[in-house]
């Protein structure tokens, strides 16, 4: 049995950390409760409110995303400011060649071949992305890029069983990072012993043997929404957005989140 802040707190200072679309924002602010610093975030394929979020609170050395989205809410502020103001470095990347890292390093291999980057500026940028003559066809050349191999991955999901099997959505890439990772930490909204039973269309099973721990955060996405079990707060959501707009703001935000929470809620199936 473990709490969430047991399981965030194998996370070291400097690790790289995978996070997908399906934001789990309960893990990030215990992160941020412990004050975590110098991670190299991944977002698998995009960085949405998790990463902003633990930018702003000075978690992040490094970010490395195809891009940032906040839905329709406008642009990631925290990141904006804290790449001008030269506190984040920031890997540019593409979703096709984050998802090819992630899938040859869930593989074993050490490089992946991308299609696409041919004009982009990200050749000129990143030196590990090389050219190589096409072994098959000596009539055309091939980007080769370096698998991906998070030091962990964190995701959130709709519900589990007693033996740490867990269910999430297919529309986020939670399979891929958690085959990629060397650990995996997974909040779910609860445990069921039903939970693999009666699979929505947009379902699937992730077997427990990927997860190091498998913690019960009722509400772990909050304040944006899951599936299934609540809506988007839309309030919370504006009271984050209008916080952002301002580094001072922020830091009050942020300090907030840091206040004393009840840390017995969170309860280890699975270990």
């Amino acid at each position: 049995m473990t709490t969430l802040a047991d399981a965030m707190g194998a996370i070291p200072d400097g690790a790289s950390v995978a996070v997908t679309k399906f934001n789990p924002m309960e893990a990030v602010r215990e992160l941020i409760r412990q004050q975590r610093t110098g991670l190299h975030v991944i977002g698998v394929p995009t960085a949405g409110f998790a990463v902003d979020l633990l930018i702003a609170a000075g978690c992040v050395g490094v970010v490395e995303t195809g891009a940032f989205v906040l839905g329709s809410h406008g642009s990631a502020r925290n990141h904006l400011r804290a790449v001008e103001d030269g506190g984040l470095r920031l890997i540019e990347s593409s979703c096709p060649l984050i998802e090819m890292q992630l899938r040859a390093g869930a593989a074993g291999f050490s490089f992946t071949p991308i299609l696409g980057l041919f004009g982009s500026d990200m050749l000129a940028e990143r030196a590990e992305l090389k050219v190589i003559d096409d072994p098959y066809d000596p009539d055309y050349e091939v980007v080769i890029a370096p698998s991906l191999r998070p030091d962990f991955a964190i995701i959130h999901a709709l519900r589990g069983d007693r033996d740490g099997n867990v269910v999430t959505t297919i529309h986020n890439e939670d399979r891929l990072i958690v085959q990629a990772a060397g650990h995996v930490i997974v909040t779910v909204e609860e445990i069921r012993d039903d939970a693999l039973d009666g699979l929505a269309a947009d379902e699937q099973v992730i077997p427990g043997m990927y997860f190091d721990a498998v913690v019960v955060a009722p509400g772990g996405a909050r304040p944006l929404a899951c599936p299934r079990h609540y809506a988007e707060d839309r309030g919370a959501v504006e009271a984050y957005l209008a916080a952002a707009k301002s580094a001072d703001s922020m830091v009050r935000y942020v300090e907030g989140l840091r206040s004393p929470q009840k840390a017995d809620a969170d309860v280890s199936v699975h270990a």
